[in-house]
C-alpha cells in the first residue's frame, strides 16, 4: 500500500493472497488513473506458459494431476504455483462442463494421494539439489500428456521480472499473473 500511496508502479512475486487481499489492492488502485501493480505467483516464463498450457489442456483430458518438486528449504507445500496451476485447470474444466477427475482409490496411507485442490490432486516433493520444478500429467484412455517446467537456477525468474517491470507501466490497475502480460 505504501508504494501505491507513493504512486510507484509495483511488481510483486507472491502466492497465497486470497480474493479479499487482492480486492483491497484493487480498491486502493481505484483512485489512480495510470498506476499499475502486478502480483504474480511465478516469474519463470516456462512456469507461466506451463500453467497456461495446462489450463488449456485440462478440459480435454479425463485425468489430471500436478507434481511439484522443490528444494528442502521451501516452507510451503504444495507450492503456490502448483496450487494456482490446479485452480486454473479446475476452472477451465468447470467452464467446459467437464466433470470431476476420476479416482477410485479407497485405501491409501494419509497423504499418499497428495492434497486435493479444487478436485485436482497435487503432490509435493522436497529434495536437496532441486530449485523449482513442476510436472502436470494429464491422461485419457491410451494417451498421456506431460507438461514439465524446470528452473535449475533462480536466474530463470529474471526475464519474467523484467517483462513485468517493462509492461506494468502500460497497464493501469491490478494485474494478477504474468500470463496477462504475455
Amino acid at each position: 500500500h505504501a508504494l501505491i500511496d507513493a504512486h510507484v508502479h509495483a511488481v510483486v512475486g507472491t502466492t497465497g493472497w486470497d480474493e479479499a487481499a487482492l480486492a483491497r489492492v484493487g480498491e486502493r488502485l481505484a483512485g489512480t488513473q495510470d498506476l499499475g501493480v502486478l502480483i504474480a505467483p511465478n516469474f519463470a516464463l516456462s512456469a507461466v506458459l506451463a500453467m497456461k498450457f495446462a489450463a488449456e489442456a485440462a478440459p480435454l483430458f479425463e485425468s489430471a494431476e500436478v507434481i511439484e518438486l522443490h528444494h528442502p528449504n521451501k516452507v510451503d507445500a504444495p507450492s503456490g504455483t502448483a496450487v494456482h496451476t490446479a485452480q486454473e485447470m479446475a476452472r477451465a474444466r468447470a467452464e467446459a462442463g467437464v466433470g470431476a477427475v476420476p479416482d477410485a482409490t479407497t485405501h491409501a496411507l494419509d497423504g499418499a494421494r497428495g492434497a486435493v485442490v479444487d478436485g485436482i490432486h497435487v503432490h509435493a516433493v522436497r529434495l536437496r539439489g532441486l530449485v523449482a520444478h513442476e510436472e502436470i500429467v494429464l491422461g485419457n484412455p491410451g494417451e498421456q500428456l506431460t507438461i514439465r517446467t524446470d528452473s535449475f537456477d533462480r536466474i530463470s525468474f529474471m526475464p519474467g521480472v523484467l517483462l513485468g517491470i517493462r509492461r506494468i507501466v502500460e497497464r493501469p490497475g491490478l494485474t494478477v499473473g504474468l500470463d496477462k502480460l504475455l
